[in-house]
């Protein structure tokens, strides 16, 4: 439940710093007014003027209220919009008591200083709570009953000048019909204000929620180049790690940054529109500036930020789909052409080396054709597997036991003799797969972390799951990834994957081993993606490489994976 305070300065529509900067300045200036219009009085009653002639207390009245917003001027701007309506809520009981004092001074409820009440009443809806001016008016209504109190037992009569004091000693049926009257005029401006500022507030709330929403990135600077508002999705890209409200600088923002060129830009003013080239921070986006005028003059500038990265994705998608139509017609192709005249030669060749002996040269070199022979038949098989897309076959499969499966078909390999294979599970979720389909992307992981491994003298290869899931980079394909699934990873503790080459080792044909048909992955990816799953792949902290799987849960087994955040262990 919210405290009473917290009504009345919530849910204000303009509480920004330069309304609340403006706010001051009008005080000032009202000040100023206040002591000319004093000084204008005694000039009207022929005194002869002179400063003298101005009672003390008034004098002491009007410095202090300055004062006071010297004060608030040169406080530190609050940045928390809690915070600053709490920081206007108390300027405006100053306010009340100031006007309520001042009366008091210049003829209590005769005094034109009274209304003044009006202008707080209207500022207060505005600045504060819409329910905040029906209580500045109740403020208002026992400042000035406490006024007319004091004028009617004559308490402080010798601080008022004698010509003010006449005109608030009126009977006291007449002060009361007076204060009744102003009372009633107060508590209709509280209701015509409320209404006016729930206007305000509606249009505010709905050009909010629009912008709020937008999948664009939405920021606005003012004129010293600091937020005024930015949606979520600017945050996201530009400064998810940092507390943005309004009043932070582009400095902040920018400082330190690939986009630090921006503040240049913000800076001069400058306009146009220009694409941002992907980062490890940051997707690839596109960046328009226009600047906001006001009758030819600059009053601050707008920044529309369009993350690139659906449309680079869909450009990629497109490439990768004409390449596979192509593949797809070569297939059948290429089986007919290749592998029957490759079975003949692997026929021919093993007669050719059935008339040497093992130790002559000639016998070595037909072991080697047949051995190459074999490497091309496995390449054939592979490319027509992953250009013929056979459908799947769901059904509810314990991924524990999927995975104990794959680590006994990897432990027997003759290239997992210097490896050790880590199986570590906390959980065995079910989950709806095509479990022979499934197999074949585990054993390719797992095949795929055995061969880099080789070359280095062993190592050990660790599948985890559940595992916290990592921040990845932006350009990485990933499906819905705040929806519920599982995380689970193969690591390595091979060389790890050449830089830059994170998403490329996905591409059918890709490859950095010396022997290799670079298909692999290729199609582990394909069967992940119709699992609507993800596929990803980074270089360990501690060396080595992770592939990570996502995969959507299929059950209420199936357990939310942590919040995405740097990894530092397998």
């Amino acid at each position: 439940m919210k405290s009473g305070l917290e009504h009345l300065v919530n849910s204000g529509t303009q509480r920004t710093m330069p309304a609340i900067s403006l706010l001051i300045l009008a005080r000032m200036l009202l000040v100023v007014l206040a002591l000319l219009a004093t000084l204008t009085r005694y000039i009207d009653l022929q005194r002869g003027f002179n400063l003298a002639m101005i009672p003390l207390s008034t004098l002491i009245l009007l410095t202090a209220y300055m004062f006071v917003n010297f004060i608030y001027a040169l406080s530190e701007p609050v940045k928390n919009s809690a915070k600053r309506g709490i920081f206007l809520f108390v300027q405006f009981i100053v306010d009340v008591l100031f006007i309520s004092a001042f009366s008091f001074f210049t003829g209590g409820l005769a005094s034109n200083f009274l209304y003044l009440h009006f202008v707080l009443i209207i500022a207060s809806s505005i600045l504060l709570a819409r329910r905040a001016s029906a209580f500045f008016a109740s403020c208002a209504t026992v400042g000035m009953a406490a006024v007319m109190f004091l004028h009617s037992t004559e308490t402080g009569k010798e601080w008022i000048d004698p010509a003010f004091f006449a005109e608030a000693s009126r009977p006291m049926p007449a002060m009361i019909t007076r204060l009744l009257a102003i009372a009633t005029a107060l508590y209709v401006i509280a209701y015509l204000s409320e209404l006016l500022a729930g206007r305000l507030e509606t249009v505010r709330n709905l050009n909010d929620e629009v912008l709020q929403t937008m999948s664009e990135g939405v920021a606005v600077f003012d004129e010293q180049h600091t937020i005024v508002f930015c949606n979520p999705e600017f945050r996201r890209l530009f400064c998810d790690e940092l507390e943005v409200s309004e009043g932070t600088t582009a400095q902040e923002i920018f400082s330190g940054s690939p986009h630090a060129f921006l503040i240049r830009l913000l800076q001069k003013d400058e306009t146009g529109h220009f694409e941002l080239a992907e980062n490890e921070e940051t997707p690839p986006m596109e960046v328009r500036l226009s600047s906001l005028q006001t009758q030819g003059k600059t009053r601050g500038m707008l920044m529309l930020v369009i993350d690139l990265s659906a449309i680079k994705r869909a450009e990629t998608a497109e490439r990768l789909a004409d390449r596979f139509c192509a593949i797809n017609e070569m297939a059948a192709g290429l089986a007919h052409e290749i592998r029957n005249p490759l079975a003949s030669v692997r026929g021919s060749i093993q007669e050719i080396r059935s008339e040497f002996e093992p130790d002559n040269p000639n016998y070595q070199l037909a072991q080697i054709v047949l051995e190459e022979s074999d490497r091309l038949d496995k390449i054939i098989t592979d490319f027509l597997h992953f250009a013929r897309q056979r459908s799947l076959r769901m059904r509810p499969t314990r991924l524990g036991t999927l995975l104990e499966e794959t680590k006994l078909l990897l432990a027997s390999r003759p290239d997992a003799a210097k490896v050790t294979i880590d199986l570590k599970i906390t959980d065995d979720p079910e989950i709806s797969c095509d479990p022979e389909q499934m197999r074949e992307v585990f054993m390719n992981l797992g095949i795929n972390a055995l061969s880099a491994m080789s070359g280095t003298g062993g190592g050990t290869l660790t599948i985890k799951y559940p595992c916290q899931r990592p921040r990845v980079s932006a350009t990485t394909i990933l499906r819905k990834m705040e929806n519920r699934g599982i995380t689970l990873s193969f690591h390595d503790k091979g060389p790890g994957i050449p830089e830059g080459m994170e998403h490329r080792i996905f591409e059918p044909f890709f490859t950095t081993k010396e022997k290799g048909g670079g298909l692999g992955l290729s199609i582990a990816l394909r069967i992940i993606e119709s699992h609507m799953g993800s596929l990803w792949a980074a270089n360990a902290p501690g060396g080595g490489a992770i592939f990570y799987i996502w995969l959507p849960a299929q059950s209420n087994t199936a357990k939310l994976p942590h919040r995405p955040e740097p990894e530092t262990s397998a």
